[in-house]
């Protein structure tokens, strides 16, 4: 196994040991103004000190480039290996226990990403964000769309800090930069046709930010514990549809007159969707969440314009799956958290 470090010329980020079967690597152009390859290297160790010299004349330090090196490297070094030269303001990794980091395991993939999860229409944040979802997601190959077939099952594990448990950002909006950097390292493709099964969460951190990630075969969750069920053509973007998904929930809730939960509550929600022409669930979710505003109720904060300002910051599981089914309906359960 051989091993090649890439040196940020600009010094923007720190140095990365990357295996030479990467990419990044393989793809690079040469004379390139902004990063400069070495070697390969036969060896970890002479690609990390090498790593580490590069280092030494920089601002920033040196690590395992998470794309390919939590794969490849097995028991030779930890992953994401940070020099010293760190301020110490960094988050801390994720603890092992929560996220498996290696590889596959029977026929799912999981991998961790570090660092503070940054919420869908943030800026800046949110691209440095994706910048290092990307850099941190392994890439998918043949063989990991073969394994995971054509219906295929999401789980995100947000690690956030004890108030945003309860609190912004919004689950449905920290999910959208994650799930489409996934998409753009090639585990799902444009419009997430094969995604038939979603689960996000908001975890306390204790201390470690960032998510964990897995992907596999999905499997039928149909006996989920629904509290109401809403017929009708409610496709999101349908053009021919009477009512868009947000109109189709809000007017359901209005109509059948549903309690406001409790508020300061933690929900979680149950989601599924039966329709004759699949719908992106990832699309969808969002869409179904700013529905619910007669059953999350409306922060004090929201704007008098918006015609949909749920408080949904208070949704800290989501669990979604679709169905084909030869009728279009909305099934929805949700329960207050301890």
């Amino acid at each position: 196994m051989s091993f090649a470090v890439c040196e940020d010329l600009v010094d923007a980020g720190d140095t990365k040991i990357h295996n030479v079967t990467c990419g990044h690597f393989r793809n690079h152009k040469p004379n390139a103004s902004t990063m400069e390859w070495h070697g390969p290297f036969d060896d970890y160790e002479t690609a990390r000190a090498t790593a580490a010299r590069i280092a030494g004349s920089k601002s920033h330090g040196f690590r395992d480039a998470g794309c390919c090196m939590r794969r490849s490297i097995g028991t030779t070094a930890e992953p994401d290996n940070i020099s010293s030269k760190r301020s110490g303001n960094e988050p801390e990794s994720l603890p092992r226990s929560n996220v498996t980091t290696a590889d596959h395991i029977g026929e799912s993939c999981k991998w961790q990403i570090d660092g503070q999860p940054i919420a869908w229409g943030s800026g800046q944040p949110e691209k440095e964000w994706r910048a290092a979802i990307l850099d941190q997601s392994p890439p998918c190959n043949k063989a990991d769309l073969d394994r995971l077939g054509g219906s295929r099952a999401a789980t995100l594990k947000f690690f956030v800090a004890e108030h945003q448990v309860v609190g912004m950002p919004d689950l449905d909006n920290l999910m959208v930069p994650v799930m489409e950097e996934a998409r753009n390292v090639g585990w799902f493709s444009r419009g997430f046709p094969t995604l038939d099964d979603l689960t996000l969460s908001k975890n306390h951190a204790k201390g470690v930010l960032g998510v964990g990630v897995g992907i596999r075969q999905a499997i039928s969750k149909a006996d989920r514990h629904y509290q109401v069920s809403m017929p009708g053509r409610i496709r999101e973007g349908d053009a021919d549809s009477s009512l868009m998904v947000e109109d189709a929930v809000r007017s359901y809730m209005l109509s059948h007159r549903l309690d406001v939960l409790p508020t300061g509550r933690a929900v979680r929600l149950a989601i599924c969707y039966q329709q004759r022409r699949p719908t992106s669930v990832f699309s969808m979710i969002k869409s179904t969440i700013d529905g619910l505003e007669p059953l999350l109720g409306r922060p004090d904060t929201a704007n008098p314009r918006s015609r949909f300002f749920p408080a949904d910051e208070r949704v800290v599981e989501i669990a979604a799956i679709r169905m084909r089914d030869e009728e279009d309906r909305v099934s929805l359960g949700w329960s207050l958290l301890t």
